[in-house]
């Protein structure tokens, strides 16, 4: 007697779709073609999980039990049932018939391997189609201010004139409230606000205090300030993941209470922003280049979610000693960028930022005049260039009008006319969007904070955190290609400040200034 096993399975958006089949639905018309086909059942597998996903627990113990020999055969109440993806379902049946086990369908023709792909295929196609129903759906609710899925933390879902919509939860918004003013006016890093959030008694929904990773999240959903923003990034099945251009979000402004206004909003993003940089001093890291160095070899490769991203150099190592290391390679041991000394890299970098900031005083204070003058000239010549470029348009506007008085008198003809008249709208195109495209004044860096900083600096008797404190303020980012090959970034203020102090030196002889 044929030994079969069951295996049914549903999907969670399956499950909440009307009509469609249980569990329960599958296992009694699966044990019923088990009986008209002279067989008996002696497992049953089930799971509650995307067809796509070739992760399924029971759906890899049912492999294993058939690859041990306990199963004859699988019946699924659909082929689709059996998974959703037809290169990996059609693998997966093919490597159970090498082992001597077939799968069946209780409801379907089952002997035809043509038909069985068919349907196969026809299941993933409804995948997709129900993806990008469910996806439609999300963002028309998006654009009316409605609400979709689980509520963040401070926040109830209640109905509205037939609207699912957000409303404030008294107990919690309070919290909320404080730990977005704490985040926006101190330089707390995330784990010592979590520590503050937990001592002010605020919870998740599972009554465990939030986590570090949890206060990161929260404050950086622009929920808390009224808005709905939905599409920041790509997670569908049959689309690419990473994160969406931001003129793709769909944005709907006072789309329910805030929780805090925008303007704390916004200088909450200002500290994270600058966190991300700075975290290293406000953890009191032992390594001078934390969140500065990049691995140069591994620039744009691709991570896990296939999104190509930048890898960080870390620092390994005790306080005695301690090592950098892509963290491509020590998390996948993929890149070839060599082990680098923290001593040997701490110490060339300090040579390289003394040798382009170490000035002498008189140079440093004729810095700030030098700067500004030279700012005002750059603004002068922008100006003088929007001049020329109005003078040029108005120029191109009386040709045009000077071709069509012509034409009118007879003076030329008419297939001259049009070329002459398309070279001239030509022109006066291209003239607009060159004025469009310049800014009102060149950007003008803040230079005071490098030129204070630089001011009351003494290189020989600089400590750990004081190198560290100056490296942040200077440093954009430092590139490393080898042990002794990196090339630093500098920040735009600090990059002025740098040319400044070079060209007041005399070419950069310190002699001389």
């Amino acid at each position: 007697m044929k030994r079969y096993a069951i295996y049914r399975r549903v999907s969670t958006d399956e499950q909440s779709r009307p009509g469609h089949v249980s569990l329960e639905a599958q296992a009694a018309e699966c044990r019923r073609a088990v009986v008209e086909r002279s067989g008996v059942v002696v497992a049953e597998f089930e799971d509650v999980q995307s067809g796509l996903q070739a992760s399924r627990p029971n759906y890899r113990r049912l492999k294993e039990a058939v690859a041990r020999g306990e199963i004859d055969a699988v019946i699924v109440y659909r082929f689709d049932r059996w998974g959703r993806e037809p290169g990996e379902a059609l693998t997966a049946c093919r490597d159970l018939q090498m082992l001597g086990a077939d799968v069946e369908s209780a409801t379907e023709p089952h002997n035809d391997p043509f038909l069985r792909g068919l349907f196969f295929l026809l299941g993933y196609r409804e995948s997709q189609s129900i993806s990008q129903r469910t996806i439609s759906g999300l963002m028309t609710r998006a654009r009316k201010g409605e609400w979709s899925g689980q509520p963040p933390l401070g926040y109830i879902v209640q109905r509205e004139n037939g609207r699912s919509v957000l409303a404030v939860d008294p107990m919690m918004a309070p919290l909320i409230r404080h730990l977005f003013e704490e985040a926006a006016e101190s330089r707390l890093s995330l784990a010592q606000l979590a520590d503050r959030a937990k001592a002010a008694g605020l919870r998740g929904r599972t009554g465990h205090p939030v986590s570090r990773q949890a206060v990161g999240r929260m404050l950086r959903n622009p929920t808390y300030a009224g808005c709905i923003v939905y599409g920041r990034t790509r997670n569908g099945k049959f689309t690419p993941r990473g994160r969406r251009p931001r003129e793709e979000w769909i944005v709907s402004q006072d789309a329910h209470p805030a929780i805090i206004d925008s303007a704390t909003f916004d200088r909450v993003q200002a500290v994270l922003s600058r966190h991300r940089a700075e975290q290293g001093t406000v953890r009191r890291t032992r390594f001078l280049l934390t969140s500065l160095a990049y691995c140069g070899r591994c620039t744009n490769t691709p991570g896990p979610n296939g999104v190509a991203r930048a890898w960080r150099v870390y620092g390994h190592g005790t306080k005695g000693g301690g090592h950098y290391e892509c963290s491509r390679r020590g998390s996948y041991g993929e890149c070839d960028l060599p082990i680098i000394s923290r001593a040997g890299l701490d110490q060339a970098v300090k040579q390289r930022i003394a040798a382009a900031f170490d000035f002498t005083s008189e140079v440093r204070e004729r810095a700030a005049d030098f700067i500004a003058t030279e700012i005002s000239e750059r603004r002068s010549a922008a100006e003088q260039q929007r001049r020329d470029l109005a003078r040029s348009l108005e120029e191109h506007n009386r040709k045009r009008v000077q071709l069509a008085r012509r034409l009118m008198s007879n003076l030329i003809p008419e297939d001259v006319y049009q070329a002459l008249e398309q070279e001239e709208a030509a022109a006066i195109t291209l003239i607009e969007r060159t004025l469009a495209s310049l800014p009102a004044d060149p950007p003008a860096a803040n230079v005071e904070p490098v030129l204070a900083a630089l001011s009351i600096v003494t290189w020989r008797d600089l400590e750990f955190e004081d190198w560290r404190d100056l490296a942040v303020l200077l440093i954009d980012r430092i590139v490393i290609y080898d042990r002794s090959d990196f090339e630093i970034e500098f920040q735009p203020a600090a990059d002025v400040v740098r040319t400044a102090l070079s060209k007041l030196s005399g070419f950069g002889s310190r002699k001389l200034g």
